[in-house]
């Protein structure tokens, strides 16, 4: 049975949905978002604190007019953090074109479902039952549809009422919330550098994720750039001839691919030299103000660049400089992903271990759980990227440099 919709989405199919929220937008949904920060540290009565961040992302038009918000999951090494740990954050991405009403609701139903999941999981690991954990993503899944039952029941009076109840439940399982508004959630070169080489991975390693991004960039550089115009036709085939050779397209190609997948895309080029197009890497390079960049040397010292540069940026953030990468929101996915292969390799396909019965019936439900949770990946990938996947198409060879089609 589906969940009923929260009350503010009336709108339905993203016709609240505004592509150019102004400053007024912004700050009547930041002030909205401190207010509910405060009415639920208010009523966080005891327990281990426990620190939630919520910022703004705009949404570019790429993502559904439908998502509402996403948690951006903390990264330690090549590991996921677990959120459920006392000292790990939480940051919750707000997106800043929903209504201000469709933010504060979802935002309390985000939090409600963290808390749910915390008294489920707590229960789970207390009963040692291990079949029911092999089948927790079914369980978790009805979890979430009856928490968001409930806020839907609590929004009926208010949404004060709504929090403070999300507050208390969380008092109860001896988790003190702390809430803060904090508008840019990596709002920093270090905090966006260190997330790059997952969102890398997630494009090399998910076809999905390649043909969405592929087909993006596609839409915007899949043919050559024609010149058109008043002017003699010398001119326009010696211009014409001139974008060919400096490979301007593939130039453009890689800093659009840059921008959405690791959240900035940089396009240099010299003003004293016509078609001189070259990318400065994401990973080395920092904005230092306004047409300001730095590039950091096999040394790793900083060193200014001369050359004008266009920066693209894929998620913007409301005042940092830095974009945040669209595959942001399928970080968690590609963690559980790596969890089943790495189970996999641990348990040889000859193993003596495998032919045991029951063993084998362990393996047989771990199997159904992984095609559930790919199948539930792929769907919340066609929601999140509805407009991208119907204009899929195979991706054109010469889109990128000859070597570079993947990130080294």
């Amino acid at each position: 049975m589906p969940s009923r919709p929260l009350p503010s989405e009336t709108f339905g199919g993203g016709q609240g949905f505004d592509p150019t929220p102004n400053a007024e937008h912004l700050a009547e949904s930041a002030e909205v978002l401190r207010r509910l920060a405060q009415v639920v540290n208010d009523s966080a009565m005891s327990g281990d604190p426990k620190r939630v961040s919520l910022g703004h992302l705009l949404n570019n038009g790429m993502l559904s007019l439908r998502l509402y918000g996403f948690p951006i999951l903390s990264i330690a090494g090549d590991q996921l953090a677990d959120i459920s740990k006392q000292g790990v954050d939480i940051n919750y991405a707000v997106i800043l074109n929903q209504p201000v009403s469709v933010q504060i609701e979802h935002t309390i139903a985000f939090l409600a479902d963290f808390v749910s999941r915390q008294r489920y999981l707590r229960d789970l690991l207390r009963s040692r039952d291990r079949s029911a954990m092999r089948r927790v993503d079914l369980s978790i899944g009805e979890l979430s549809r009856l928490s968001q039952e409930s806020v839907i029941d609590d929004l009926a009076i208010g949404w004060e009422v709504s929090a403070v109840r999300v507050a208390r439940r969380a008092s109860e399982l001896g988790i003190r919330l702390q809430v803060s508004y904090e508008g840019d959630l990596l709002p920093t070169y270090d905090n966006v550098a260190q997330r790059i080489p997952i969102t890398k991975k997630i494009y090399n390693e998910s076809e999905d994720a390649r043909v969405a991004i592929d087909t993006t960039v596609g839409l915007i550089g899949g043919r050559e750039m024609q010149i058109v115009g008043g002017g003699s036709e010398a001119m326009r085939s010696f211009l014409q001839q001139q974008l060919l050779v400096s490979s301007s397209r593939q130039y453009i190609n890689h800093a659009v691919r840059d921008a959405l997948v690791t959240g900035n895309g940089y396009l240099a080029f010299r003003v004293d030299q016509q078609f001189s197009f070259h990318n400065l890497d994401p990973e080395r390079t920092r904005v230092r103000g306004r047409d300001r960049y730095q590039v950091a040397g096999p040394d790793n010292r900083m060193t200014d660049i001369d050359d004008s540069v266009i920066h693209l940026r894929g998620l913007r953030q409301p005042k940092s400089e830095y974009g945040v990468s669209l595959l942001e929101v399928f970080v968690g996915d590609y963690f559980q992903t790596k969890t089943f292969a790495n189970l996999d390799a641990s348990i040889p396909l000859d193993a003596p271990w495998r032919l045991i019965p029951q063993n084998r019936r362990q393996l047989e439900e771990i199997d159904d759980q992984r095609r559930r949770i790919l199948q539930a990946q792929r769907s919340r990938f066609e929601d999140v990227l509805p407009f991208v996947r119907q204009q899929a198409r195979a991706s054109q060879a010469d889109l990128y440099f000859p070597g570079y089609e993947r990130y080294l």
